[in-house]
């Protein structure tokens, strides 16, 4: 999972890398493309990862390779998606998120993996956005979003 909420379901974010689940929203407006070091005031949101191919087997690593689309959620409500242009890599079926051993488990961790280095300068401002916020082990600095008010 990825650092990102509270909540729970395989293949999404997890706040504090406790779980597999959503916040609620992330930043809003354009996202940024700096390099720096977290600065401890990170937006809102939440990121979930789905695998719309499913997991492909490497006989040759006996790994799996998996493509994964990313939505992002901001703290506007609204979100944004995309399918990554490179797959993820698990050198085994205990490492896979999606395996079926996993996905029966809401708490097991979906962390961001990044761009190889050759990609990394041409990818979106949507994944630029998600590297600026994530640690090197591939979890969220995104902070959960407060609860909106009641209305009366």
């Amino acid at each position: 999972m990825w650092d990102a909420g509270a909540g729970s379901g395989a293949g999404q974010l997890a706040a504090a890398q406790t779980g597999t689940a959503p916040g609620s929203g992330s930043g809003s407006g354009t996202q940024g493309t700096g390099n720096g070091p977290a600065t401890g005031s990170e937006p809102c949101g939440f990121v979930e990862f789905s695998d719309p191919h499913g997991s492909a087997f490497d006989p040759r690593t006996r790994g799996f390779y998996v493509d994964i689309r990313m939505r992002v959620h901001f703290a506007d409500g609204t979100s944004q998606s995309l399918v990554l242009d490179y797959p993820w890599y698990y050198a085994s079926e205990s490492a896979n998120p999606w395996s079926e051993q996993n996905l029966r488990d809401p708490a097991f961790p979906t962390r961001f993996q990044p761009p190889p280095q050759s990609k990394l300068g041409d990818e979106p401002e949507l994944v630029r956005y998600v590297i600026d916020h994530s640690t090197a082990e591939g979890l969220t600095l995104l902070r959960d979003c407060p609860n909106p008010a009641p209305s009366s």
